[in-house]
């Protein structure tokens, strides 16, 4: 089952921990990038695409029977994945990406998204890359906790619990945490 960014970081979203945002330019761009990336193929009699199965995994994920977005008149009504883009949260427009890559069969196709997603992304000056088909902020902050949860999890699933003791020890002193 695929896991989108909203869903592996509702915490840190719901908290403001982290936050995403995309102008409408780049919501067009990657709704553009995507597209060149849809395939149609026939599946159970019928003509199916990448763009229907992620609607359809999307509608799954969400629980909904429809998607929904902010309109140009800024009501939440229900649209298609091009409105969809367009008009929601950040967040589940990373979503939409994330799915759309989950969804290519071809690895060489997973990997030129990829790579034309990131660059729309740098050409908008924005902090959000994809690596592995999951999108990760690039500020010293969110790596700075990924690599930390990271080398525990590893210390941990290797035993060596006395590291892990000497490593919290060592960070908590040099952020001047002598007490804990």
């Amino acid at each position: 089952m695929i896991r989108p960014f909203s869903r592996r970081h509702r915490k840190a979203l719901l908290d403001k921990t982290i936050s995403v945002s995309l102008s409408k330019r780049l919501r067009r761009r990657i709704f553009r990038i995507l597209s060149e990336y849809d395939h149609a193929f026939f599946k159970h009699d019928t003509f199916t695409s990448i763009q229907d199965k992620v609607v359809k995994e999307l509608k799954k994920i969400y629980g909904v029977d429809d998607l929904e977005a902010f309109t140009e008149d800024n009501k939440r009504e229900p649209v298609d994945l091009f409105g969809f883009v367009l008009g929601a949260y950040p967040a589940q427009v990373l979503d939409v990406v994330e799915i759309w890559y989950q969804m290519l069969a071809d690895a060489r196709d997973q990997l030129s998204l990829q790579a034309e997603i990131n660059a729309a992304f740098e050409d908008e000056d924005t902090p959000w890359r994809m690596c592995d088909g999951m999108f990760i902020k690039l500020d010293s902050g969110f790596m700075e906790a990924q690599v930390l949860a990271r080398a525990e999890q590893l210390m941990l699933a290797e035993g060596f619990e006395g590291a892990i003791d000497e490593f919290i020890s060592a960070r908590n002193k040099q952020l001047g945490c002598w007490g804990l």
